[in-house]
């Protein structure tokens, strides 16, 4: 009814992060350039930001943006223990977890290196990253930049979250480790109502777009840990 009466081929204004909508202001062009530059490099880098402020929404545009060319792992639902998140990752990186963390590590090395000799080096992308639920786990991810060869990483690690999330990396003194961070804040009215006078055209407009990231979750057996 709502597209009918407008004329809209979808609502503009969904419940999901749609790419579609996503209106590039100066600081969401800078923080998703940052993103794009720390995938090209193979860092570790963080995206903080208020809710509503558009990280989710950028990293849906990212992945986009990556499209078929790497691989992309994400996970929506951090809170893992260290050994849930090496599972996670496994999973995500189409491999059967192994229950053992030396094993996992084994698993995910070799997995990496693979897709370095097949120039498809993957990205994880942490969501809702204020989650994650312990310094340990934290650690872990850090350790992640520990795949690597003499020259560069085999891994890109992406952490988005709220504000709170660069407090915790501080405290777990893992903030060194980032090479690249962003903040974004909430719009103030100008860029507010650019927003949602960019959002009506794109509701008329085709699209037809396929989703090309994998959102991984933990498996029962690795809720069980």
């Amino acid at each position: 009814m709502f597209e009918d009466f407008f004329g809209f081929r979808t609502k503009p204004f969904g419940k999901t992060p749609d790419p579609a909508f996503l209106f590039e202001s100066a600081q969401h062009r800078e923080a998703l350039a940052r993103l794009e530059y720390a995938v090209e490099e193979k860092d570790l880098a963080l995206l903080v930001g208020d809710i509503g402020s558009g990280k989710t929404m950028l990293s849906r545009a990212l992945m986009d943006r990556i499209g078929d060319a790497r691989p992309v792992v994400l996970l929506i639902n951090p809170r893992l223990t260290p050994t849930q998140l090496l599972r996670s990752i496994a999973s995500g990186l189409g491999m059967s977890p192994s229950r053992f963390r030396n094993e996992l590590l084994d698993q995910i090395h070799t997995k990496l290196f693979e897709l370095y000799e097949a120039k498809r080096e993957p990205v994880l992308i942490i969501d809702e990253a204020q989650l994650v639920p312990s310094k340990a786990t934290f650690d872990e991810i850090r350790l992640l930049t520990n795949f690597q060869l003499d020259d560069q990483n085999l891994l890109s690690v992406l952490l988005i979250g709220q504000g709170s999330t660069a407090r915790t990396t501080r405290r777990s003194a893992s903030a060194s480790a980032f090479a690249t961070a962003s903040a974004l804040s909430r719009s103030r009215r100008p860029s507010h109502t650019s927003s949602i006078a960019f959002a009506w055209p794109a509701a008329r407009a085709t699209r037809s777009r396929a989703r090309r990231w994998s959102a991984s979750t933990p498996s029962a057996e690795a809720s069980r840990a």
